[in-house]
Formats: structure tokens, C-alpha cells, sequence
């Protein structure tokens, strides 16, 4: 081991680093390989369960949504959807206007372009099979979805 201390440009990366993770950690900011861990915090089983969105347009037609072809603040919309459940219908239309709104814009989803309202769905699938065991429609939502109310209903998937 040599006696000579470290550099002056290895102590400023060293204290930045430490800072930035303190400020995620901190803020619950999701900055990759700077998180706060997320994929580590939830329990892990064979079933596992995921929310699945489709957006509707005026026909009827359904199309998946992908919340990471969709501009960065919406990359962690799973995490809001968990909430669903405690929030108004009014919130819960509000906010899916807003993920509307950016789907409608966006360059990278012209098949969303046509949207009008969402479905979304909790999923579980077998993780050993990659097979789907049951799904359950959750919400419809959207200011401009057909007003027959909240569908919750039960599929099984063979």
C-alpha cells in the first residue's frame, strides 16, 4: 500500500456520489442505477401480479399501452395505478386525461393517437410457465369513457 492520498478529483466523485445517492434516497427518485429500489422492496412469489393497460379509442378498438414509449415522467406509472383503489372516480378520470393528453401527442405511439378512454387490468401469470391465470378488469377511466360505470369482472385464462 502506498501513503498517497487520494486526488482531489477522487474525493469530489466520491462525495458527489454520496450525494446523489442521499438525494434519491431521500426523494424517492427513481434515477437510474440510482433508485430506491423498487424491484427489491415488493415480495416475490410464483404468481405475480401486474397492471396491464389498454387505451380505447372511439371505435372500440384496444391497444396496449407501454408507459416507457411515453415521455419520463410517465415510466413509473405502475407504482400510481397500485393506488387506484383510495382515489375518487373524478381523481382517477383526471388523471387518466393526463396520460391521455401524452399519448394523444407522442411521436413514438401514433397507433394512441385515437384514444378516448382506458382499461386496466390486474394481471397474474404463472412466472415458472409465463402463462396467465387469472385476469380481473380493475378500472375504466377517462373523462370520456362510456358511462356504464366500473366493470369488475373475472376471466380465467386456460
Amino acid at each position: 500500500m502506498s501513503d498517497i492520498p487520494p486526488t482531489r478529483s477522487v474525493r469530489f466523485v466520491t462525495r458527489a456520489l454520496l450525494v446523489a445517492m442521499l438525494i434519491v434516497g431521500f426523494t424517492s427518485a427513481e434515477a437510474w442505477p440510482l433508485t430506491s429500489f423498487h424491484l427489491f422492496s415488493h415480495e416475490r412469489s410464483r404468481i405475480a401480479q401486474q397492471f396491464v393497460v389498454a387505451a380505447v379509442d372511439a371505435t372500440g378498438r384496444e391497444s396496449e399501452v407501454r408507459f416507457l414509449d411515453l415521455p419520463m415522467e410517465f415510466h413509473t406509472t405502475d407504482l400510481q395505478i397500485k393506488e387506484f383503489a383510495g382515489w375518487s372516480v373524478p381523481h382517477r378520470d383526471g388523471v387518466c386525461d393526463a396520460w391521455i393528453a401524452a399519448m394523444r401527442v407522442n411521436p413514438s405511439t401514433p397507433q394512441l393517437h385515437g384514444v378516448v378512454w382506458l382499461r386496466i387490468e390486474q394481471v397474474s401469470a404463472d412466472l415458472v410457465t409465463g402463462r396467465r391465470v387469472r385476469s380481473t378488469v380493475s378500472y375504466e377511466c377517462g373523462s370520456q369513457r362510456p358511462k356504464r360505470g366500473v366493470q369488475a369482472r373475472q376471466q380465467r385464462h386456460p
